[in-house]
């Protein structure tokens, strides 16, 4: 009988590469899964169509997560607005 160990930090890993909820508008679904394909600076130029304005960074990972966020807020709604008041809060904190 073998049995598997699965750290903290393994699962981590796992976390941020896991399939979308099963409750996922296959359309979301299919975006992101095409804007994982492609390069820097095809992201490049989703970020801007998904934001408005142009980024600086040139980081693949960064942009991915962004536009596929971005996807995901439009298809699912994004932040409420108790978690938005709560972020400006603690920006004007910082």
């Amino acid at each position: 009988m073998t049995t598997q160990v699965t750290t903290v930090q393994d699962a981590g890993a796992d976390a941020s590469r896991s399939a979308p909820s099963p409750t996922a508008p296959p359309s979301m679904v299919a975006r992101i899964a095409a804007v994982r394909t492609l390069g820097v600076e095809r992201l490049r130029e989703e970020y801007l169509a998904s934001f408005g304005e142009p980024t600086r960074s040139r980081n693949r990972e960064w942009l991915f997560r962004s536009v596929a966020w971005q996807i995901q807020a439009l298809a699912e709604g994004g932040l409420t607005e108790r978690a938005k008041r709560r972020a400006a809060e603690l920006a004007r904190d910082c």
